[in-house]
């Protein structure tokens, strides 16, 4: 129960209020001229929650530290309710609260206690409705808004009396935090998810990402009006998969995009000083904005086409980035932002004669497009074509797949034939791949690929020679990311919907064949949201760029050129400028990581 005391203050504080003598505004007398935002990119943990506690705490002017916890986000709809959907939204909501207040009584001061409040506002009448008096007061030190939904929020809050009073107090002083959709509205321009049935895996094409802005041909609600006006955020970045979208977002809106991963938050004071990230993961910056980064869209899926984007990753520790004069900083120094003029890639090199692809994932397509570039590069009609499956967990699996690929060519060219490569393989199944014109190498399991084919020493001879002799070599998945000189050697991840910290702090890296000399493969990189894994293996080896081929697209290797084929695009991390390091909490930090985009057609190159 709230103490008899508090009651009495603001029954007193809504009396003085309605002669006049004080008002919403009272709270300037206490302003700092310091406005402060804490986005969390999802989660009710301890430590996010006491970062934006210490914060409030640290505002504070009098012996109670005073906080709204507004559950703007938590209604199915911002028009209506039902009386037993108020009921179970408030009492969870309360529950949040109690937690809000658990972390304001781990920092206060010894002579501080927490007062945290409720603002019971779940529908739009509410908050046209809605008196400030008895909430904002002249002591309110924070604001927090629970995660939920942030499309509700914003048609539930936008230009009403509510949001007029938060933003009075914000800009009074009174420090304002939230997680999930709550950290979503502290953007002006706000992502609003995906459009219909886009998700990560379509997360990099045109229109696949809505975002709301005050423009009045917008087809949705803008962010709160005191958020970030040149920044943009987004959340759960890792962990949903939303990188694609971030950066789609950042070349559309040509805003940076301030990411933050679950259970992760940061302090950013004056929309401009980025300080304090705390949690499990990272933080993250993608800037379009310094080095006058270019996006357009192509291929089938009108995917997204990027060059010259600066990434930065910004895990706890002594770390931070400055908006003003976007650089990042490593102990309060700015890293000073390199010249990319003249930038080139390293001259990929082959260990054949004949046309190299290597797919992102293409067995559920196998005759698309890069099937069929694969096919007339091997001679077209005329074509012998040998599969190979490898790799799998299951024999029958394996073979399922090497039948199905066979089956998508066979039409097309004058024969195909199928192998398995395990422990049941014979030596007149490897002679299948001798006169081959064009070979299909296929692997699912990234921690199965370099044990299965060291098993296959013979096949793997005759692999070599054939594509010495000039046939075409097409290296799918797994396969792919093993052909060249570091891979992460992860396996198939049981469930792509929700990364976990592990995949972020550190991953098992091996070292490939070698066939291919000038990049590392990541493949699957939308689909199964390998974003971490592209960072992490652009830090392994940064004189190498590090390549996210997506599913249904390859980087084709031949006559000297590098290209893009396919449906979607490669994403090309180069790391030539870039500066690593590790957090307090083990997690990578970048600091001007470059990166580019590629589709159909188009030549990789900066």
């Amino acid at each position: 129960m709230r103490p008899s005391r508090t009651r009495i203050r603001r029954m007193l504080m809504v009396g003085l209020l309605a002669i006049g003598l004080i008002g919403v505004q009272a709270g300037s007398a206490a302003a700092t001229g310091t406005t402060t935002l804490v986005p969390i990119g999802s989660d009710y943990q301890p430590d996010t929650l006491q970062l934006f506690a210490r914060e409030t705490a640290g505002r504070s002017t009098d012996a109670q530290v005073h906080i709204l916890v507004l559950p703007i986000t938590y209604s199915l709809s911002a028009e209506s309710t039902t009386k037993s959907e108020r009921k179970k939204n408030l009492t969870l909501a309360d529950t949040r609260r109690g937690q809000v207040e658990s972390a304001c009584n781990a920092v206060r001061s010894g002579s501080q206690s927490c007062f945290v409040e409720l603002v019971p506002v779940l529908v739009r009448s509410d908050a046209e409705a809605f008196n400030p008096a008895p909430y904002f007061t002249a002591d309110l030190d924070g604001m927090y808004v629970l995660g939920g939904d942030q499309t509700v929020a914003m048609n539930l809050v936008a230009k009403t009396p509510l949001e007029s009073a938060m933003t009075a107090a914000f800009e009074a002083g009174a420090i304002f935090g939230g997680n999930s959709a709550g950290a979503a509205v502290q953007s002006v321009d706000m992502i609003n998810g995906y459009t219909g049935s886009n998700g990560p895996a379509e997360s990099m094409r045109q229109g696949a990402v809505e975002l709301c802005t005050p423009d009045p041909s917008s087809t949705c609600i803008r962010g709160l009006a005191f958020g970030f006006d040149d920044i943009i955020t987004d959340q759960h970045v890792f962990e949903y998969g939303r990188t694609g979208r971030s950066l789609n977002i950042a070349l559309q809106s040509g805003k940076p995009v301030l990411g933050l991963d679950a259970a992760t938050g940061a302090v950013v004071t004056n929309q401009a000083t980025l300080r304090d990230v705390t949690g499990d993961t990272l933080a993250y910056v993608i800037d379009p904005t310094t080095f006058g980064a270019t996006g357009s869209w192509g291929g089938p899926t009108t995917t997204l086409a990027a060059g010259d984007v600066a990434v930065h990753l910004i895990p706890p520790g002594n770390l931070g980035f400055d908006f003003t004069t976007m650089r990042p900083t490593a102990g309060g120094v700015a890293v000073a932002k390199p010249s990319i003029v003249g930038r080139t890639y390293p001259a990929v090199t082959t260990a054949g004669s004949g046309p190299l692809f290597l797919a992102g994932g293409i067995v559920g397509d196998p005759a698309g497009a890069v099937g069929n570039a694969f096919v007339a590069a091997a001679g077209g009609p005329s074509a012998r074509i040998v599969v190979l499956a490898t790799g799998y967990q299951k024999s029958t699996e394996a073979q399922a797949d090497a039948k199905a690929i066979a089956a998508a060519f066979a039409p097309g060219v004058a024969s195909v034939t199928w192998v398995v490569l395990d422990a049941r393989t014979k030596p007149a199944d490897v002679q299948a791949i001798s006169g081959a014109t064009g070979i299909f190498l296929t692997a699912p399991d990234r921690s199965r690929v370099k044990a299965a084919l060291d098993a296959q020493l013979g096949a793997v001879a005759a692999i070599t020679a054939g594509w010495a002799a000039g046939a075409a070599l097409l290296a799918d998945d797994a396969a792919a990311a093993y052909l060249g000189s570091t891979y992460v050697a992860e396996g198939i991840s049981a469930d792509v919907e929700a990364t976990s910290p592990e995949d972020i702090l550190g991953v098992t890296f091996s070292t490939g064949l070698g066939w291919v000399s000038g990049l590392d493969i990541q493949p699957r990189l939308l689909p199964d949201q390998d974003w971490p894994q592209l960072f992490q293996l652009s830090s392994q080896t940064p004189a190498i760029p590090a390549v996210g081929v997506d599913v249904g697209t390859a980087i084709k290797v031949a006559n000297g050129s590098v290209s893009v084929v396919g449906d979607s695009a490669a994403v090309v991390l180069d790391a030539s400028r870039a500066s690593f390091g590790t957090g307090a909490n083990g997690a990578l930090s970048a600091r001007w990581l470059i990166l580019d985009s590629f589709t159909d057609g188009q030549a990789v190159a900066p």
